[in-house]
């Protein structure tokens, strides 16, 4: 491990603050665990009491002469900033704050949290917590939380948690069979010590080979991102996120005080990141399994080899769902099997009968195992009467000692197959209560990738960035329809013409200026839908038409809305006929600027199709985020249609991107519809609307 955590997880000494005299209180368990695991030097803390567990205790860390190179603090979190001041003065460099009572129970606790950052930064220490677990390296026996006693096996897993109950239940299907780690790092609020610091450390440690973690909130995106990046391009992450949903997020902020995030911008980000996304606790458990004991398939080829045809079919049907290839094996192989076994079926997937042997079964798996045609073998087995359910176990075993492929098992049934299943969790094969579950892994698995660390260049600002942050800054907190086009047509963004009218007179002298027929629509900060209210109109041809549909507009709006705002009318040219299209920017807070795309104009909320990428952005990033919707198979001409410029979809998308990136003020701008035709204007821009936040002008 590097810099800092190699040392946090490799104390030589350990002094427990608070430790009870009560053993169901969490200061004796974490001295308990370590006086029952660590090798090092344990010293205990007690102001009242001078014995526990047969170990004189001290009364302040101050007391202890030998140096201490890792404390563990459990007393009440007021108390805990006088505590920290102690081990500052001790010297002590790397702490964990068990204590609750801190950010996540508002004020009071935060300013308790501020006061532990300014402790930090005096005596330069690290701190990993408050309201936490604690900290578990399983290669040195360190048990520092109040977990559990027992350890679970040595696999090289690192695994972190912002919740600690969740660590917990981590810790105990760890010990449950079937799953083991090296670390295990209970995050909770992270007032210092955070997940990037973790998989900073991981990437080069050669005892975690993949990370699993769950997580309630990231606080620094860039530098998430930036660590992520790195550690997927060589081990796979698998995350679980909670705090998604609304309900999640309310829970979340009274249990850690993470901060809420939009989900499908968080889930763009770990996309970019290469990050495995886990959907609920079982698939982590399950995936967390799976990617340990397996090697990484090389394609979504799987053999599905089992002794019961209706199970294989079910499972087959999960695999189309799931995008899985069931491919023929090769003739050397369904010849082998065809001589060699009784098999009822050789197609894949392969029924090898009732009555199968653990012969039958190891050949079957090897022969898969060298087939050039498979990425991966999923093992159902049906307990019948005449079943060798262990000794099929030990068959799988053995095939897989030399398996560069991955295997995944699954034993339908319960007391029957119990030995069995434990035979393998013992020996290091992924095992599941449900075939489905088991394709669902390896679909993870088959479509687990590195992820590019190249640096998008930055082109720097626009050359007429400043014009655009002058008309932005003189707008206020209201911007009307022109202005707003004029700072996208600065960004190379072309834009409908269009004027705005606030009176009859000024619609009328408008459409003298823009070539009809025209489409009026209202100007309200407001109204978000403005057909629903009768504000739109089309087909305007002269003067008097345009006088008539202002005041028909107008009308309309006060009788439907008579609470909005109103700036006018705004008068815009038509646009030719084409393929209606949304994009749109946003400012998120955490990972910052995210480009949007998808279908426009009324499309936008009956297909829900729409991708989004976060920056920075480059043209291959901007093709990506294209071709994630259905959007981009219109774009090509799907089955013989007409065929639009993907160009320049592509242009006005970088443009957005690098005019939300010049300027933090924006908070959001949004295009829809953007009409891509075939007459030559290519992508022009309808309606648009933009968020700006004054208090960050420059």
């Amino acid at each position: 491990m590097e810099g800092f955590i190699k040392n946090f997880f490799s104390p030589r000494s350990v002094a427990v603050i608070g430790v009870s005299r009560e053993p169901n209180k969490i200061g004796y368990i974490i001295f308990d665990n370590l006086l029952s695991s660590f090798k090092g030097s344990v010293f205990g803390v007690n102001p009242n009491a001078e014995i526990v567990l047969g170990e004189h205790l001290f009364r302040t860390v101050l007391d202890i002469k030998p140096s201490i190179d890792l404390a563990i603090i459990s007393v009440p979190a007021k108390i805990v900033p006088r505590i920290l001041e102690s081990c500052g003065k001790k010297k002590i460099p790397y702490v964990v704050i068990i204590s609750s009572g801190f950010s996540e129970v508002g004020n009071s606790g935060k300013l308790r949290e501020e006061d532990v950052k300014k402790i930090l930064k005096k005596y330069k220490m690290r701190v990993l917590g408050p309201n936490c677990l604690g900290l578990i390296n399983n290669f040195n026996n360190l048990n520092a939380s109040f977990a559990t006693t027992k350890l679970p096996s040595k696999y090289k897993v690192g695994v972190f948690s912002q919740s600690g109950a969740m660590g917990a239940a981590m810790l105990d299907f760890a010990n449950g069979g079937g799953f083991g780690f090296s670390y295990f790092v209970s995050l909770g609020n992270k007032v210092d010590v955070s997940e990037v610091d973790l998989l900073r450390s991981w990437l080069n440690d050669p005892s975690v080979e993949i990370a699993v973690g769950y997580l309630e909130d990231v606080k620094d995106g860039k530098r998430f991102l930036e660590e992520a990046k790195k550690f997927t391009n060589k081990k796979p992450l698998i995350l679980l996120k909670g705090g998604l949903t609304k309900a999640g997020e309310k829970a979340s902020n009274l249990h850690t005080a993470a901060m809420a995030q939009d989900e499908t911008v968080f889930r763009a980000a770990m996309k970019e990141a290469g990050v495995v996304l886990a959907k609920n606790l079982s698939e982590l458990f399950e995936l967390a399994v799976a990617f340990s004991e397996n090697s990484l398939p090389g394609g979504k080829n799987l053999a599905i080899i089992s002794n019961a045809g209706g199970p294989s079919v079910v499972t087959a049907d999960a695999c189309e769902v799931e995008g899985i290839i069931l491919p023929s094996l090769s003739s050397f192989s369904v010849h082998e099997l065809a001589q060699k076994t009784e098999a009822a079926s050789l197609e894949n997937p392969i029924d090898l009968r009732g009555d199968a042997t653990s012969n039958d079964f190891f050949l079957a798996v090897k022969l898969a195992l060298k087939d050039k045609n498979i990425d991966g073998i999923l093992i159902i087995v049906s307990p019948q009467r005449m079943t060798e359910v262990d000794e099929i176990a030990w068959s799988i075993v053995s095939a897989k000692k030399s398996a560069q492929k991955p295997i995944y098992v699954n034993f339908l049934g319960g007391e029957v197959v119990s030995s069995a299943i434990e035979i393998l969790r013992q020996n290091g094969v992924p095992t599941f209560a449900y075939p489905e579950q088991a394709v669902k892994a390896f679909r993870y698995q088959a479509n687990f990738k590195s992820t590019s660390t190249k640096k998008i260049k930055n082109d720097g600002r626009h050359p007429k960035h400043k014009v655009a942050k002058s008309v932005i800054k003189f707008s206020g907190n209201q911007m009307d329809s022109v202005k707003l086009s004029k700072i996208l047509e600065l960004y190379d963004i072309d834009m409908a013409e269009v004027r705005l009218a606030r009176s009859k007179k000024e619609a009328a002298k408008a459409i003298e200026e823009i070539a009809p027929p025209v489409v009026m629509k209202i100007s309200s900060p407001d109204i978000i839908h403005k057909t629903d209210v009768g504000g739109v109109i089309l087909g305007v041809k002269n003067g008097k038409e345009a006088e008539d549909a202002f005041e028909k507009i107008i009308n309309n709006v006060k009788k439907n809305d008579p609470g909005a705002r109103i700036d006018g009318v705004t008068v815009m040219e038509t646009a030719h006929e084409g393929l209606e299209l949304i994009i749109g920017a946003k400012r998120d807070r955490v990972f910052g600027p995210v480009l949007m795309f998808g279908f426009g104009g009324i499309l936008v909320e009956l297909i829900s199709d729409y991708s989004l990428v976060i920056g920075p952005f480059d043209r291959s990033k901007i093709k990506k985020l294209i071709n994630e919707t259905k959007a981009a198979k219109i774009i090509d001409g799907y089955r013989s249609s007409k065929k639009y410029s993907r160009k320049a979809v592509e242009d006005v998308l970088l443009n957005l991107g690098r005019l939300i990136t010049d300027h933090p003020e924006i908070e959001s701008v949004e295009i829809n519809p953007l009409v891509l035709s075939d007459t030559g204007r290519g992508a022009l821009g309808l309606d648009a609307k933009i968020k700006i936040n004054q208090n960050v002008l420059e």
